[in-house]
């Protein structure tokens, strides 16, 4: 009797993680996990619920009331401080100080609508949300045509837009289709809108307001005509002699704004932003289905398999997974030889022409599953939508609050079905992976319907926030975005279908939701993904993203999310998004980022202690650059000379082999254990079985697989001296 009813409590008892066993399937859920707790310590969620922190010294959020309190445990300021009390900045820049003298790592954080890590802190973790205020506006001509506005980094985009139309009649040059960010987390990962001539939204920063180790405050910005540029050795000196407690330090330095403008959150916290605004303007947008022709020879039959997926890894065979990919690679080889003698896929040229020309905000969305088109059966198609928008002095749809605020479909400011808030949901999203799972093969199906929210048969006409914006987070998409020249645009696209096609056939795993394309104008700033400095020392002035979404909830997302990272980076060297899902590792940072070094020279000296590492800064490899740092000054000082950091990262590429990858890291792409050298080929002394996807390097002159852009799989078993790159040569 004892024993039952003790395990009748445990059963109940256990209850309390329901929501965590249902969620994988069901993410509509998720949300009432946030109450969930095992004692009082704040645990944050990412904006999906797929990332948790949990600091184990406190969980701080600033606000812009005067604190007189200690905001940390173990915290004792000084008693004239705590009389006098602190402002939010003083706030922020007392807990990194505080952080500084303990040895603690810190990190801010806003929605965290990011999967990379970039959240992760093990120690003490500063919430922004509540610093959302405008601070100052400045006119900066007589015109009023520009102006200055300074802005809390907490504030999320979605009311900053609203803010600043409705108190000011600004708006900014563009932004992106989801508005539930931040604006320092805009700023920090590069996020971006659409348009040819309209760069990323870092670059509409004209100043930041930082915080960086030991609690100093910065202001970074271009200097401004008849200004001095300083260079980054003054810079230096000015920072390493700065204290805890002085003024900021106003920073005039392209170098240093040049790393600040993308830091992730790595190089301090940001308090505010000062971003460039124009005048408010409206867009005329226009949204029709277009059909692009698939090549014949392309093996049409990608429909999905018309079983249900199994979900029982556990119990797969090895040797029948391996005979699978030898009759997939064999297949792909023939395929490749027919392919080459058809025209490859192409997107129609009516549809590049109307991305061109200034003021224009174009994109378009493509259903991955080739079919025969309804008009002429004989044509194999990619049904697709496009999206293409410019300025307009019309007022034309509706403008009232409810139309704004509400985006009800029976409104005429509304845009569509894609606005209504009760279809961007996870119950929405819940509904059409069970449909899927139950009639797998109606999935190209499903995928039309996320295309036909998208269409619509009037112009819309609205404000050019509700035009361009999406969503504001209602449904907790997992996606992944590869920037890539424009010129590779009609290959790339191509390839990501036929790979989405090949990995649904081996281990059916489908997406419902359709590819999106954006185009952007190329930067400077050195870790922007759209820097026109390419990996194969090109120039590109022009860039395109393309993005891969799953619905929450669905199966495998990373493993396949990995295998197009892989196969883009061998191709293309594409640069992943940096806040959405990406598995990037030093070794590849640094070859996709020529001016790496001169992000790693700021990052040391505003991170010179290490307090803003964390688990990303770890998994790029950005953590060593403190240890070479210091190693490098002291074989300076031995000379007496302070050497460039450019010049020696380009005697490394030229004279010396390619950093060997640690042992047991994720740096090192074999299985092992942590310790050094143990299961891991990077030692030269251990014989590991690894499935490699290969694709031609870009720009080498080397072909690693035939010319076509099938996934080739090889099968390895190889004992190496010399540990291989990212790209199987």
């Amino acid at each position: 009797m004892l024993k039952s009813l003790y395990q009748g409590l445990a059963n109940a008892c256990s209850m309390v993680d329901c929501c965590f066993g249902m969620r994988p399937c069901h993410q509509a859920v998720f949300p009432c996990i946030r109450s969930c707790s095992y004692g009082d310590r704040k645990v944050f969620y990412n904006y999906d619920g797929t990332e948790t922190v949990e600091p184990l010294v406190d969980y701080f959020k600033p606000t812009n009331s005067l604190l007189k309190r200690n905001m940390i445990r173990g915290m004792k300021l000084d008693k004239a401080e705590l009389k006098r009390g602190l402002d939010a900045v003083q706030q922020i820049a007392a807990v990194v100080h505080f952080a500084h003298q303990n040895d603690l790592k810190v990190r801010a954080v806003g929605t965290g609508s990011s999967w990379s890590k970039l959240t992760n802190v093990r120690d003490i973790l500063i919430d922004m949300t509540a610093l959302n205020q405008i601070i100052r506006v400045d006119k900066q001509d007589e015109e009023g045509a520009l102006y200055h506005i300074e802005v809390q980094g907490g504030m999320k985009l979605h009311d900053f837009v609203r803010i600043i139309d409705e108190d000011y009649g600004m708006s900014l040059p563009c932004m992106g289709n989801y508005a539930g960010q931040t604006i320092a987390g805009i700023i920090s990962t590069s996020t971006h809108g659409t348009g040819q001539d309209y760069p990323t939204m870092s670059n509409f920063v004209a100043e930041l307001h930082m915080i960086i180790c030991g609690g100093v405050q910065v202001r970074v910005r271009i200097p401004r005509e008849g200004e001095t540029d300083e260079d980054f050795d003054t810079v230096r000196q000015r920072i390493e002699s700065a204290e805890y407690g002085d003024p900021f330090l106003d920073i005039h330095s392209t170098d240093v704004f040049r790393a600040a403008a993308v830091g992730f959150g790595s190089l301090g916290v940001i308090y505010s932003v000062t971003l460039t605004c124009v005048p408010v303007y409206n867009i005329r947008e226009t949204r029709h289905y277009i059909e692009m022709d698939w090549p014949e020879s392309t093996p049409c039959s990608s429909r999905p398999v018309t079983r249900a997926p199994s979900r029982n890894n556990s119990n797969l065979d090895i040797s029948s997974t391996n005979s699978s990919l030898e009759e997939s690679t064999t297949r792909l080889e023939e395929e490749s030889e027919s392919i080459k003698a058809q025209q490859p896929f192409t997107i129609p040229e009516t549809v590049k022409n109307m991305s061109a020309g200034q003021g224009k905000y174009f994109s378009f969305f493509v259903n991955p599953f080739p079919r025969k088109s309804h008009e002429d059966p004989d044509r194999t198609v990619l049904k697709s939508v496009y999206l293409s928008g410019e300025r307009t002095e019309e007022t034309g749809s509706c403008q009232c609050d409810c139309c704004l605020n509400f985006q009800c479909c029976a409104c005429t400011g509304c845009r569509g079905q894609s606005a209504c808030q009760i279809v961007q949901t996870d119950c929405s999203a819940s509904c059409l992976q069970l449909g899927a799972h139950c009639l797998p093969s109606f999935i190209p199906w499903f995928a039309d319907c996320g295309l036909h929210q998208f269409a619509r048969d009037a112009p819309y006409i609205q404000k050019w926030y509700n035009v361009l914006t999406f969503t504001n987070g209602n449904l907790h998409i997992k996606t992944a975005e590869y920037c890539i020249p424009l010129q590779d645009l009609d290959a790339a696209l191509a390839d990501i279908v036929r790979v989405l096609q090949e990995y649904g056939k081996l281990y059916q795993t489908y997406t419902l939701l359709p590819i999106y394309v954006r185009m952007v104008k190329a930067d400077d700033l050195y870790m922007s993904p759209a820097n026109r400095h390419t990996p194969d020392g090109g120039i590109c002035e022009r860039y395109c993203y393309i993005e891969v979404p799953f619905l929450p909830g669905a199966y495998g997302i990373d493993e396949f999310h990995k295998k197009l990272e892989d196969f883009l980076f061998g191709k293309y060297r594409a640069r992943p998004h940096w806040s959405k899902n990406n598995f990037l590792s030093y070794n590849r940072v640094e070859r996709l980022y020529p001016h790496l070094d001169k992000w790693r020279r700021v990052y040391v000296l505003f991170n010179r202690d290490g307090t803003f590492d964390n688990e990303f800064t770890r998994k790029c490899g950005f953590d060593d650059f403190h240890l070479r740092d210091r190693e490098e000054e002291e074989v300076e000082g031995a000379r007496g000379v302070r050497s460039s950091p450019t010049a020696n990262n380009e005697q490394r590429r030229e004279g010396s082999p390619e950093r060997s990858p640690r042992p047991g890291s994720d740096d090192c792409p074999h299985p092992g254990t942590a310790e050094l050298g143990e299961g891991c080929r990077c030692s030269g002394s251990v014989t590991v079985s690894d499935v490699i996807v290969s694709q031609p390097a870009r720009s080498t002159g080397v072909s690693l697989v035939p010319e076509h852009s099938n996934i080739t799989v090889e099968l390895t078993d190889t004992v190496s001296s010399h540990p291989p790159s990212d790209v199987t040569r």
